[in-house]
């Protein structure tokens, strides 16, 4: 698969893809240790469109069989370079900011007094876009 013919512009692709990209995405089912075609071929389909696989943030797995013991990363947020650079620079959070008397009241006063309409996609972005504002101007 190449880029060519999908047109340019900014690219997200969120979901279940039911597929790992490497052994290390899936534990308790009964499997190689080396990559299979399908692996490659879902590999090589990210590599092909210039895609950026999102980290997770929290735990390994999206997937968890009910026995508890299997479980894989399938569910992915796939971004091109230009809906990366869309979101400008990060916050760098500093998490002593947790122990200063006034964060919570900052971030509570600052989420509640934006009127911010839309669907609630657009709503969230705004809203937390703009609390990035408002804790880096009160940031100790």
């Amino acid at each position: 698969m190449s880029k060519k013919g999908f047109g340019g512009g900014k690219w997200c692709i969120a979901g279940d893809f039911n597929s790992i990209s490497s052994v290390e995405e899936r534990r308790g089912l009964s499997q190689g240790t080396s990559p299979t075609s399908e692996m490659r071929e879902f590999r090589s389909f990210v590599e092909d469109l210039e895609l950026e696989d999102l980290p997770l943030l929290g735990r390994r797995f999206t997937w968890f069989h009910s026995n508890g013991r299997a479980m894989s990363r399938i569910d992915r947020f796939l971004v091109s370079p230009e809906w990366q650079s869309n979101w400008g620079p990060n916050l760098l959070f500093n998490n002593a900011w947790l122990e200063h008397r006034n964060f919570l009241k900052v971030v509570e006063d600052g989420w509640k007094n934006q009127n911010v309409y839309g669907w609630m996609g657009y709503v969230l972005k705004e809203k937390l876009k703009e609390l990035k504002s408002t804790l880096r101007a009160w940031a100790p």
